[in-house]
């Protein structure tokens, strides 16, 4: 109960900090390679995530996405001294609880490409994308990024199918990794396969989301000399611009309007949890919220995504002239009203920080 509470005390300060976190929980964090200590068992695993169920799922909002952990050194699925990183059967179990022990609307990420596999089977496709099933919610974590021609064994780990070779595993990741949270850390600077032009292009492939910007500080400082370091960090995850919008100049309270937007996401991958988009109408004392059939997960990397649509100006919005934003505020009502979880457009001038919107230069003229 005491470490419950550490664990729901260090939530808070997430939250009141208006940030989000990645947990993983491992039984041992050795000091070095190979030294370690021992793992629990499989029942002891499956005890302790239904020990801390209630703690994920009431905190869920300030959990970007979740490793699986528990497994082995640093809980990253190797070395395991009860054998659980070649027992697929445990794995299994221990993947489906996690997944139950968070809400839907939250994912897990597994170190390797071949024990995804393992136990979902084929990789994920756009029909299968966000569905909901398991297999639906679980992303990779590559902790030793570019780190070798094999990634210290992330690939090649079999033999067959994806893990035959580091091109199969880096196929694999690149599809799933425009459904779900691709992420991680670099741990060996070994140039050139470190350097910028590899590790902007496999970012790019592999839709990564973050890295860990402490490790490993001599690839970090590598980016830096090279001149790839901030490019890196303006595209990890999604990186939206709004290309244009358009929406008609006036209408009567109660009546609909057209609405067009283009929006490019120039960033290495997409949202991976779920985010509604609204357009919004300001002005007078008003805000108005009005909710779009959009879904920013599916507004790829590298494309441009279109808006055409109709809204319904609410029928007792005075008449005035109205400021017109598009928002997408985080999904979760306890987060929904603070403007740093909402998503920021790229552009220039149009961010609202106090209310978390993105501005137009338009302005909508509303009559009774």
């Amino acid at each position: 109960a005491y470490e419950i509470a550490k664990m729901q005390s260090s939530f808070d300060a997430v939250r009141a900090a208006g940030l989000k976190v990645i947990p993983r929980f491992t039984y041992n964090f050795p000091a070095s390679w190979p030294n370690g200590e021992q793992d629990a068992s499989s029942t002891q695993i499956l005890a302790h995530i239904a020990q801390v169920k209630s703690l994920l799922s009431s905190n869920a909002d300030v959990i970007a996405t979740m490793q699986a952990g528990f497994i082995g050194n640093w809980g990253e699925w190797h070395s395991s001294t009860n054998g659980l990183d070649n027992n697929t059967s445990a794995q299994q179990s221990i993947v489906g609880a996690l997944l139950s022990a968070l809400p839907s609307s939250r994912s897990i990420q597994i170190r390797y490409p071949n024990i995804i596999t393992s136990v979902f089977g084929t990789p994920l496709t756009a029909n299968e994308a966000f569905n909901g099933s398991q297999k639906s919610r679980t992303g990779l974590h590559n902790d030793c990024f570019l780190a070798s021609d094999d990634d210290f064994g992330t690939y090649g780990r079999t033999g067959t199918g994806v893990g035959a070779t580091p091109e199969a595993g880096k196929t694999f990741i690149d599809q799933i990794g425009s459904y779900t949270p691709i992420g991680g850390e670099t741990c060996n600077n070994a140039p050139p396969r470190s350097s910028c032009g590899t590790a902007t292009a496999e970012l790019s492939r592999m839709h990564f989301s973050y890295l860990n910007r402490d490790f490993e500080s001599g690839v970090n400082n590598g980016w830096k000399s090279g001149g790839c370091y901030d490019e890196i960090s303006n595209k990890l995850g999604y990186r939206f611009v709004l290309r244009s919008a358009s929406h008609s100049a006036s209408v009567k309270s109660g009546a609909a309007i057209a609405f067009k937007a283009k929006i490019a996401n120039v960033g290495y991958a997409s949202p991976y949890n779920p985010r509604p988009v609204y357009v919004v109408l300001s002005g007078n004392g008003q805000r108005r919220a009005i909710a779009l059939d959009a879904d920013p997960r599916r507004w790829a990397s590298g494309t441009e995504s279109s808006i055409d649509t109709t809204i319904v100006v609410p029928s007792d919005l005075p008449a005035g002239s109205y400021s017109v934003s598009i928002s997408l505020p985080d999904a979760d009502a306890r987060l929904a009203n603070r403007s740093e979880y909402a998503i920021r457009f790229a552009n220039a001038g149009t961010w609202n920080a106090t209310t978390g919107d993105n501005v137009l230069t338009t302005k909508l003229s509303v009559a009774k």
